[in-house]
Formats: structure tokens, C-alpha cells, sequence
């Protein structure tokens, strides 16, 4: 048990500060914030995602194709 709270604290701190054990930045913690964060993508990439929501509207069906991952 104590390994998972020492996981759980590790985790909130790399939340909270940006940065991994050896000081290199973790993104991973901006995707749910994409939009309102100028971290992961450029505004021309907001843009574009966002203009998708309008487009998809006249679509009945939408593949999303990736590497897998999490």
C-alpha cells in the first residue's frame, strides 16, 4: 500500500509542477486542457480542431485511426 501512495503523491506532483524525477517536462497531464493551454498546440491547430466540430455535424459516421498508447 505504501507504493501506491507514494505513486499517487508522485503523480500530483508532476501534475502540480510540470516536470518529471529527473526535471524533464511532462506533458501528458495538458490533454484534458488542449484548448484553454498554450502547451500542447498551436493556436492555427485550435483553430482547425475546432472548426472539425461544425464539419462533423453533417457526417453520420467518424473513423478515428491512432497509435494506441494509454
Amino acid at each position: 500500500m505504501n507504493q501506491i501512495n507514494q505513486v499517487a503523491k508522485d503523480v500530483t506532483e508532476i501534475r502540480n509542477t510540470g516536470k518529471g524525477p529527473d526535471g524533464s517536462r511532462i506533458l501528458f497531464p495538458h490533454i484534458p486542457y488542449i484548448l484553454e493551454e498554450d502547451v500542447l498546440i498551436s493556436d492555427e491547430e485550435k483553430r482547425e480542431l475546432l472548426s472539425l466540430k461544425e464539419k462533423a455535424k453533417s457526417y453520420d459516421a467518424v473513423v478515428s485511426i491512432g497509435i494506441g498508447g494509454s
